[in-house]
């Protein structure tokens, strides 16, 4: 029997910034394959970089081109194989194509506005019994599975290489004065490698993808508290966000929570923008 899957989402400008460069994305495509009809999801937060209307068309743009390429991608006939046998390397492959094409127009919005214009991006596609992730960026995807809370992402950030090569302490990167500095971003280079991840999904598993405006005030434990507390996806959102806030709400917050669910359980699937 297949998952069910409930979700929320929400977006915040925070307290600090005048205008919310942050965009995020949930889509779901049905595919025709060989053994019936498949349902793929996509759940997307970037983070726009660039000052004025620039970040927030940027990370406007990456996801209107992930989505589009993805899309067209999965109605090929040749992909329903793949789709069918959960191939992780193939599934990776398309997401990490997608995420390339994002890469050339937010790249292309640079060179035409002869400005710094960026975005990070952290996608999660699921399929089946399979999830596939890419990350490029800050913006962070966590699993909460059986307790444990762990990020997947991997942060392409200057703090991220201190911590990495213990010139700073964990706990340090929340004061770092220049805890801002993305290495690795959409737009940065005509390409642009995505880290890509997949994991196979087990019931009641939870998803967290998070722009920096949400991670850098809240810390993982109190994060993981509201996880398993809230009553619905939705309400975790509304709660992290709102604690963000209180905490000084320094920069743009997206989250968007995925919970995997056993066929046969009662829920109403969330689709609060």
């Amino acid at each position: 029997m297949p998952n069910i899957i409930e979700f929320g989402k929400t977006s915040d400008k925070g307290l600090v910034r005048t205008s919310n460069e942050d965009n995020l994305v949930t889509s779901e495509l049905s595919v025709e394959s060989s053994s019936g009809s498949k349902v793929v999801r996509l759940y997307a937060v970037a983070d726009g970089m660039g000052g004025l209307d620039n970040g927030e068309i940027a990370s406007q743009i990456a996801l209107k081109t992930l989505i589009e390429t993805l899309m067209s991608s999965l109605v090929l006939s040749e992909l329903h194989v793949n789709i069918d046998s959960e191939d992780p390397e193939s599934m990776q492959n398309l997401l990490g194509d997608a995420v390339q094409d994002a890469n050339v127009k937010v790249f292309e919005l640079g060179q035409k506005e002869k400005k710094g214009v960026g975005t990070t991006l952290t996608a999660l596609l699921l399929v089946n019994s399979m999830a596939v992730i890419a990350n490029v960026g800050d913006s962070r995807i966590y699993l909460l599975r059986e307790g444990t809370f762990q990020q997947v992402t991997v942060d392409h950030s200057l703090v991220a290489k201190l911590v990495t090569t213990g010139e700073l302490k964990l706990e340090e990167i929340y004061s770092y004065p220049y805890r801002n500095i993305v290495t690795r971003f959409l737009g940065m280079e005509p390409e642009i490698e995505a880290d890509l991840f997949s994991r196979k999904i087990k019931s009641e598993d939870v998803f967290l993808l998070c722009s920096d405006g949400l991670w850098e005030m809240i810390r993982n434990d109190q994060i993981q508290k509201i996880l398993e507390e809230a009553e619905t996806p939705q309400t975790a959102c509304e709660q992290l966000v709102q604690i963000a806030n209180l905490n000084g709400g320094a920069d743009n917050i997206s989250v968007i929570v995925v919970k995997v669910r056993e066929s046969g359980t009662r829920i109403e699937e969330n689709t609060k923008k």
